[in-house]
């Protein structure tokens, strides 16, 4: 279906020119200039410039009456429309003419309407460029540097727990009496009983230090009191089965402290799978496949678990968290 555009015509250094208006925004707004008596090496430093994109318009120094304001539209930058092309040229003296096209220097979105970002690379240790955007702001650019292992992304959980890392946590005799939430929310887990605490598993899970839960019913766990409510709808964790081939007395890995709610993550009691009472969707490494009923087999190694609820559901606790035991005290290896 054909659809009429709003068209209006006015003079410029071309002679004329077109904007086409979507809106209020100007998108068809466009400059030639034609530069004579061009050396070649000035020629091919215009070419250069072009190839790199940098600067637009702007860069080549011309004039302000040049840049008058009649011939740029304001919140608009000039850029390249297509490469730089010789339209004469005589004992290596070239005539040069460049198009150049407006462009918005910002973008504004709407209250209420979506924005997108990109990023141009995620090769680690490179800087990634990217348009970000809040509602009814103006569109700006932005630098990441991705270091490897990690997204740099802004993350914002509920809780996260990291054995890992030496500065959060505390280790008596080669097991963990505490283990600090790094979200800044203060759900910091920890053991006062020695014989209750789980070991330090050394470089045990890619390189990186670990939890060890040993597969028994003598409830080693971490765990914490804290009467706020707990919400969450996802949970993620890098886990590592190294016992027999079925979950021993409902092993746990993430669970409410006390049975007021039902199972959270925890293994089926001589089964491969987990209690769906709760999490039922369990996807490894970003995978598709629901895991939730069949999961040891994929964990024998390191694996990135992602749990949910269908139909994207929530889980809440006033009781406090407990990594380890569940209500049958067993607990999961790594």
């Amino acid at each position: 279906m054909a659809q009429s555009v709003p068209v209006t015509t006015t003079s410029s250094l071309s002679g004329s020119e077109s904007r086409i208006r979507h809106g209020t925004a100007e998108i068809g707004r466009r400059l030639r200039l034609t530069f004579e008596n061009v050396s070649e090496s000035d020629f091919l430093a215009i070419l250069s410039h072009y190839r790199e994109q940098r600067g637009g318009f702007d860069s080549f120094g011309f004039s302000t009456t040049t840049l008058a304001a009649a011939l740029t539209p304001s919140g608009y930058a000039w850029l390249y429309a297509s490469p730089p092309q010789v339209v004469d040229e005589h004992a290596d003296v070239f005539t040069v003419a460049c198009e150049f096209k407006a462009e918005p220097r910002g973008l504004v979105v709407a209250p209420g309407d979506a924005w997108r970002s990109f990023f141009s690379t995620f090769t680690p240790g490179a800087t990634s460029n990217g348009i970000v955007s809040a509602a009814g702001a103006a569109w700006v650019t932005s630098s990441t540097t991705f270091t490897p292992g990690r997204t740099d992304f802004p993350l914002s959980p509920v809780a996260w727990f990291d054995g890992s890392d030496a500065a959060a946590r505390t280790i008596v005799s080669g097991a963990f009496s505490a283990l600090n939430d790094k979200s800044g929310n203060g759900w910091n887990l920890a053991q006062s009983d020695s014989s209750l605490r789980p070991a330090l598993a050394s470089s045990a899970i890619n390189g990186l230090d670990a939890i060890q839960w040993p597969n028994s019913g003598n409830a080693k766990r971490l765990f914490n009191t804290n009467s706020a409510t707990f919400t969450t709808a996802v949970v993620y964790a890098i886990v590592q089965w190294t016992d027999g081939s079925t979950f021993t007395d409902f092993c746990g890995i993430f669970n409410a402290n006390d049975n007021s709610v039902a199972y959270w993550l925890i293994g089926q009691g001589g089964g491969t799978g987990l209690n769906v009472a709760t999490f039922d969707t369990i996807n490894i490494n970003s995978g598709s496949t629901n895991k939730v009923n069949n999961l040891l087999p994929d964990i024998s190694s390191p694996r990135l678990i992602r749990a949910t609820i269908a139909g994207g559901g929530s889980v809440s606790t006033t009781s406090g968290l407990a990594f380890g035991m569940d209500r049958n005290y067993g607990s999961l290896s790594r």
